[in-house]
């Protein structure tokens, strides 16, 4: 929990406008150094602090700090920064999020499980897009080209999946959600395909096209499956 806690207030801080820092009193947060120069500026730290006895005290800003817990604190940013840089730990994380109403039902607060459902779906789809543009940081050992291929492809295919599942259980947010994600990864799956072999003006007409025709789709689809919930 801890972690996660660290997660959030690190996500939020990086984030955040300049103008909330100035007006809170809080210093901007910002750092131009690359990862793997703040690795190897944390190893070194590490390194150094692995040589001091672990009950010396090395800090006293707020309080005293033993090289024992500096070492520990270290320990977890570098176990941030690897769950950061994998994108697929957002994905499964996003699951769990998704999931989490099936496994504990909210019988007081009746409007949790759409949330869940609404942050899960993002985490995930957000995840899986920024795998489909930055294969680089996924854990398949394939070309990262062939890793943004398979992730668009995989993208368009379980937003598709989400969005029958919305319109079968009657998850309204999940059904919008999974259809703006299924248009953003069928536009830049599109556009890797034509952009540079067609005019740009029947580039965007083709694309207004399948998005009117699909929206005539889910349409149908949504009729169906009400029909079949009704009978």
């Amino acid at each position: 929990m801890m972690r996660l806690a660290a997660a959030g207030i690190f996500l939020l801080l990086l984030v955040a406008p300049d103008s909330w820092t100035a007006e809170s009193g809080f210093p901007s947060f910002k750092d131009d150094l690359d990862r793997e120069s703040l690795r190897l500026a944390i190893q070194r730290s590490l390194d150094f602090l692995g040589k001091v006895p672990p009950e010396r005290v090395v800090g006293d800003r707020p309080r005293k700090l033993t090289a024992q817990e500096i070492r520990e604190s270290l320990l977890s940013f570098l176990d941030l920064l690897e769950f950061w840089d994998r994108p697929e730990h957002f994905a499964a994380l996003g699951l769990a999020i998704f999931a989490t109403p099936v496994v504990a039902a909210h019988q007081r607060h009746t409007n949790f499980p759409a949330v869940y459902r609404l942050m899960g779906a993002v985490a995930f789809f957000l995840a899986v897009f920024a795998l489909a543009e930055g294969g680089g940081r996924s854990y398949l050992t394939i070309d990262s080209k062939n890793v943004e291929i398979l992730y668009e492809l995989f993208g368009l295919a379980t937003a598709a999946g989400a969005i029958w599942l919305g319109i079968f259980r009657q998850w309204d947010g999940v059904v919008n959600t999974s259809s703006i994600f299924f248009t953003i990864f069928l536009f830049f799956r599109l556009y890797h395909w034509w952009w540079d072999a067609m005019p740009k003006y029947l580039f965007f007409a083709i694309i207004g096209g399948i998005a009117i025709l699909l929206v005539l789709q889910f349409k149908r689809l949504r009729e169906r499956l009400s029909e079949g919930n009704a009978a």
